[in-house]
């Protein structure tokens, strides 16, 4: 086909994966949540963060089956929605299997009492780490002088850094330290304030990458952390919508910190690690001072 007819076909099917997928994961976060007990919710909140950065990483490898044929990482991805029905689950709407009417789902404003400060603590991560994410690159060329091509090479290696460190942190760590919710959250913002300082300053590639494995590790353990404390703080049929928000906080989060990033590196090479720095101290501050519901 032609390849203004290609592109709208692929802009089409970005679109439609977009909508359809949305909702998977403040659902699968709302299964996981009602499936164990209450002190064990962040552990599987975070195993649940843990296959998402595996996926991230796992689907760079099912790319390359286009080698083979240009088909194949399509048809993979067609089959992939499959493996949810092997997930345990009995069907029911409630997700509980009690029949109980609070379990029916019903909407909640994101400017609830109890659903905000863990919105907020959400986007200011998010908010911060994309900035930082999005300039990794730049910062890298600024630093250490490499060239275009070199930078592009340090920060791919970078980002792969952080997301196996995530997958470690959320997939074996959470389950062992039983952190209670708002402590997970004030000492995962704490690492990421001190990951940023020490990449601020740090000379060398050693030293840059071992101060962002602190801050991503600090990440991986506040995420589900606040995530565990929303779900704690509603009631069962407010939890699909909450999850729901809080997904869209994150992108929102992301997509305004890949904007600001930019910005900021312009105004200061610094810039993006002192806003990660302050918005993950701000998350942490407010996570100290929400009082117990």
């Amino acid at each position: 086909m032609g390849a203004a007819l290609g592109i709208a076909l692929l802009m089409l099917s970005r679109t439609v994966y977009g909508f359809a997928t949305s909702g998977v994961m403040p659902t699968a976060q709302v299964w996981a949540s009602r499936s164990v007990a209450d002190d064990r919710r962040q552990a599987a909140l975070g195993l649940l963060g843990a296959g998402v950065s595996m996926g991230r990483l796992a689907g760079a490898l099912a790319a390359t089956a286009a080698v083979l044929s240009p088909l194949l990482p399509p048809i993979l991805f067609l089959f992939s929605p499959l493996l949810l029905w092997l997930a345990p689950g009995k069907g029911e709407a409630g997700g509980r299997g009690d029949g109980k009417a609070a379990d029916v789902g019903r909407g909640i404003s994101p400017f609830d009492r109890r659903a905000l400060p863990c919105l907020a603590m959400g986007l200011c991560l998010t908010l911060g780490f994309g900035q930082v994410q999005m300039m990794l690159g730049p910062m890298a060329q600024q630093r250490f002088g490499l060239g275009a091509t070199q930078a592009t090479t340090v920060t791919g290696l970078a980002l792969m850094l952080v997301a196996i460190v995530m997958v470690l942190v959320q997939g074996l760590l959470m389950a062992r330290l039983r952190l209670a919710e708002r402590n997970s959250v004030v000492v995962g913002c704490f690492m990421v304030c001190v990951g940023m300082t020490a990449l601020a300053v740090a000379a060398s590639h050693v030293a840059s990458a071992a101060s962002l494995v602190v801050a991503a590790a600090g990440i991986a353990l506040a995420t589900p952390g606040y995530t565990a404390w929303l779900m704690k703080r509603l009631e069962p049929g407010e939890q699909g919508a909450a999850a729901g928000w809080l997904t869209s906080t994150h992108v929102l989060g992301q997509s305004i910190g890949a904007l600001a990033g930019g910005f900021a590196f312009t105004l200061w090479p610094f810039a993006p690690l002192a806003d990660c720095a302050a918005l993950a101290l701000a998350a942490a501050c407010l996570a100290a001072m929400v009082r117990k519901h």
